[in-house]
């Protein structure tokens, strides 16, 4: 069967329209799995914060009826605080970040919050490790100098140390960092740079 020169060119028209037609159905479908991904990300961080406050509840209902042993749940309970604080953070981050237009200060702000989280509760960690160490090979030392108001002070310092090292990494520490572009530098450079009102511009 014979083709001419006009039945070629329509034939090329409705095939370049067909693959169009494919492309952006293509497009469409990539975008809508992109944008559930991006939901489940914000349900999944809601869950884990769900499941931080009712460990955070049961903690602190377990401590104040004496139901606990208090001196290791005043650092599971900080601890808690922590993972906490972190969750809530990363899901602001995670929803403003998609869904909201904020000033930088507040996404810069979030950043700091998770890395005093994760400072306070590693140290906590290890304070809760060292102290069941303790429990457990010497009791009657345990007994007497591990105090529940030593626990606390331990906990305030924790806190205290997290907060110093975090911000100082976090807003101080990206000072050093000199992106060739703001957008070049990873996103906790970004917010950090934007908190200290720092940015650097290199020809």
């Amino acid at each position: 069967m014979d083709y001419n020169a006009s039945d070629l060119k329509e034939y090329h028209c409705n095939l370049s329209e067909y693959e169009l037609v494919q492309y952006h159905s293509s497009i469409q479908s990539n975008s809508n799995a992109i944008e559930r991904l991006k939901k489940a990300r914000i349900y999944l961080r809601l869950i884990g914060l769900a499941a931080n406050l009712l460990l955070l509840t049961v903690s602190i209902v377990g401590l104040r009826l004496k139901l606990l042993y208090p001196k290791r749940y005043v650092f599971v309970t900080s601890k808690t605080i922590a993972d906490t604080l972190a969750c809530l953070s990363i899901a602001i981050i995670v929803w403003v970040r998609q869904y909201a237009d904020v000033p930088d200060f507040l996404l810069g702000s979030s950043i700091v919050v998770i890395t005093i989280s994760v400072y306070s509760a590693s140290v906590c960690n290890c304070a809760l490790a060292v102290i069941t160490f303790v429990a457990i090979s010497k009791p009657f030392f345990y007994k007497s100098h591990i105090t529940l108001r030593r626990c606390f002070y331990v906990v305030a310092c924790a806190w205290c140390f997290a907060t110093l090292i975090g911000t100082t990494t976090t807003v101080f520490g990206v000072a050093t960092y000199v992106p060739k572009r703001m957008d070049s530098c990873p996103l906790a450079c970004q917010q950090g740079l934007k908190i200290t009102g720092i940015i650097y511009y290199i020809e």
